[in-house]
């Protein structure tokens, strides 16, 4: 028999003797009850018999039969008139007895009743019948004190009273023993989880406690699927902390009271905002941004009309920003608004790369319409063929050769131009001999260079080795250099071109290609803008010199793209030096 079976019965064991008692109390109590309602009857009949010889009066007969009975004596007429009581002398007997026994009495013939006496320490059993006698129906009621029933009553209540402590005083024990079976295997659980701090570990008890164990090992089982819902959120929330993290547009959420709950770091980076002073509540207030005002400005809105709204703002950095502000909504709760979600947007290069689309294709259409206006003119001019002369003739139609050259070199170079970002991945570099490639250059330009009297002096360095480049593109930057050089050299000018080899500052080696002339030269304010494309320096004094404003852009793409770079110096009025350095990068062949 285990534990708890014993302490059941320990405790059962009370309660039936308790149970046992009532009823043994009950049943001796009808005993009583039954047998004084058998001389109740009797006594009742005897009194009958009295009254009705008429010897004495009511009264008298009553007193002596009370002293005989030991009993008290109550009689009433069929009006409830009271006739004798042997509890009250002549002179109180006037007016109606009201009691319920007696009229209970009186409606059915016989009634039978128990109540404690308030005067004693006993009960009062009262028998009451009606008799028929020679002067009318009456009520007899006898009432009988029985002692026996109060002492029975109150052993009973001691009985109980005793079994009541014993239960309680085994209930205490029982728990007392509970706690001292499970208070040190519950020290040992609290001082388990209160080392892996707050229980975020498995435990290893030492008790052999069978309900301990069990309890150990629901508490590990419960600690490893709560591992695993961490595990399981750190890695969701990584995941998106690292996206929002490398997100290049911006994201700003508020609460539904205009309250900044998150910021990522682009965010952070396009408003110049310092996050831990943003959420840091001492310096919340002292913390100011116009700009961030006025976004949460707009939030507050948002938040209150739940309608989209865009708009653009310019930073103190020049930077401008176009945001985007959505009311957003929980996606557990249907329809329930959570606050307003800010995209910003870094629109700056995007807006510059739009106006220098606008410019490009306004300088092409220029470009091309300036041929095509004179090739037209003359077009029109030669429809008059016989009318004309033949120098007029030959004058026009080499006009139109002219132009149509231009449209013809115009047209290359925007293909070219197109061609060359990101193709890299699509040429091979290959072994070259870059004396023998300037050299070429120099040969094929001779017509240009005799043409204004220029006088080209070039050298190698002689420790020049052979390089592995794009052989076509380091041709074109040659040309396009030297051609510039020619084109804005004045009459008997001089350009000097060098081709060396040369240690970086990494320590490898790189070509260095330098082309100066002693032209015009660029003035400061133009210096910077010489490689964009169709850029022209001082258009008005450029009009006689030929050429479209995509020779240097095609040179610097060409040379960005050969992982190089390209550089000018120039002084108004004392020539331009370029320097093209392409570091000597070598395949695996």
């Amino acid at each position: 028999m285990n534990k708890q079976k014993r302490y059941a019965i320990l405790l059962v064991f009370p309660a039936v003797l308790g149970l046992s008692g009532l009823i043994f109390y009950l049943y001796i109590t009808k005993l009583f009850i039954s047998n004084f309602e058998t001389r109740g009857k009797a006594d009742i009949r005897q009194i009958g018999i009295l009254l009705d010889e008429g010897h004495e009066s009511l009264q008298r007969i009553v007193l002596r039969q009370a002293t005989l009975l030991v009993a008290d004596i109550i009689i009433i007429d069929g009006d409830s008139n009271l006739l004798a009581d042997s509890r009250k002398g002549v002179s109180e007997l006037k007016g109606q007895y009201i009691d319920a026994d007696v009229s209970e009495a009186k409606k059915i013939g016989h009634t039978l009743s128990l109540r404690r006496d308030h005067r004693a320490t006993g009960f009062l059993i009262t028998v009451a019948e009606r008799v028929t006698l020679s002067e009318g129906d009456m009520v007899i009621s006898v009432i009988y004190e029985c002692r026996e029933i109060g002492l029975l009553f109150r052993a009973l209540l001691l009985f109980l009273l005793t079994l009541g402590i014993i239960m309680l005083v085994l209930i205490f024990a029982y728990g007392r023993i509970s706690v001292l079976r499970y208070r040190d295997p519950l020290k040992e659980f609290l001082r388990l989880t209160e080392t892996n701090r707050g229980g975020a570990g498995r435990i290893t008890p030492s008790s052999d406690n069978p309900e301990f164990l069990a309890l150990a090992e629901q508490f590990n089982n419960l600690v490893d699927r709560y591992n695993q819902l961490i595990l399981s959120d750190n890695k969701k929330y990584s995941r998106i902390n690292t996206l929002l993290a490398h997100l290049k547009t911006g994201m700003l959420m508020v609460d539904r009271n205009n309250t900044i709950v998150m910021v990522n770091d682009a965010a952070e980076k396009m408003l110049n905002i310092n996050k831990v002073r943003l959420f840091k509540i001492r310096e919340r207030d002292r913390y100011s941004n116009e700009i961030l005002d006025q976004i949460l400005e707009k939030c507050m809105t948002v938040n209150e009309s739940l309608e989209s709204t865009v708009f653009s703002v310019v930073t103190p950095d020049k930077m401008l920003l176009e945001l985007n502000i959505d009311a957003v909504f929980s996606k557990y709760g249907r329809n329930e608004h959570s606050g307003a979600l800010v995209i910003l947007q870094d629109v700056t290069e995007m807006r510059r790369l739009e106006g220098l689309k606008d410019d490009f294709v306004a300088n092409v259409s220029h470009e091309l319409k300036t041929p095509l206006t004179i090739i037209n003119g003359f077009v029109e001019t030669l429809k008059s063929w016989d009318n004309l002369e033949e120098e007029d003739r030959d004058t026009a139609l080499n006009i139109i050769d002219i132009e149509t050259q231009r449209l013809k070199k115009l047209i290359n170079e925007l293909l070219q131009l197109s061609k060359i970002n990101g193709a890299m991945g699509e040429l091979r570099r290959k072994k070259i001999d870059p004396a023998a490639v300037l050299r070429d250059v120099i040969v094929s330009l001779d017509k240009q260079s005799r043409e204004k009297s220029i006088r080209t002096e070039w050298r190698t360095d002689k420790k020049l080795k052979e390089f592995y480049t794009v052989s076509g593109w380091f041709r074109q930057i040659i040309v396009n250099l030297y051609d510039n050089a020619l084109k804005y050299s004045s009459q008997g000018g001089e350009v000097f071109i060098s081709l060396s080899d040369e240690q970086n500052e990494s320590g490898g080696h790189e070509l260095v290609l330098k082309v100066r002339d002693k032209g015009m030269g660029i003035s400061s304010g133009d210096l910077d803008r010489v490689f964009e494309r169709f850029y022209r320096g001082e258009k008005r004094k450029n009009r006689n010199i030929s050429g479209s404003g995509l020779g240097l852009t095609i040179a610097r793409h060409m040379v960005e793209e050969l992982d190089g770079s390209i550089t000018v110096e120039s002084k108004k009025g004392e020539g331009s030096c370029f320097t093209v350095r392409l570091p000597d990068i070598r395949e695996n062949l």
